[in-house]
């Protein structure tokens, strides 16, 4: 019943959120993407503020985004506590 309750008020509305936030992008992608192939095509692909190809795997953390990354891993430990997370498959 505990679990019933737990999955109810936290399970079902981040399941809603998950979905509107999937809707809202299926929604805007079309335009986005003509906009990206725009880009691409006049050669400003490479001009976009956080788009350098060059640099992946290259990142400089930001002032304050260590917290958010201690924020992120402690909010990803309470989920899966709570049982919000898919088991993970262990192959072997």
């Amino acid at each position: 019943m505990r679990d019933t309750e737990t999955e109810r008020n936290q399970g079902v509305p981040i399941l809603f959120e998950n979905r509107f936030a999937k809707l809202d992008l299926i929604q805007k992608w079309p335009p986005r993407k003509q906009e990206i192939e725009r880009l691409i095509a006049s050669g400003q692909a490479r001009n976009r503020e956080f788009g350098d190809v060059e640099d992946i795997g290259i990142r400089i953390v930001g002032e304050g985004q260590q917290n958010d990354i201690k924020t992120g891993e402690e909010a990803i430990r309470d989920m899966k506590f709570l049982q919000l997370m898919p088991k993970v498959a262990r192959c072997g």
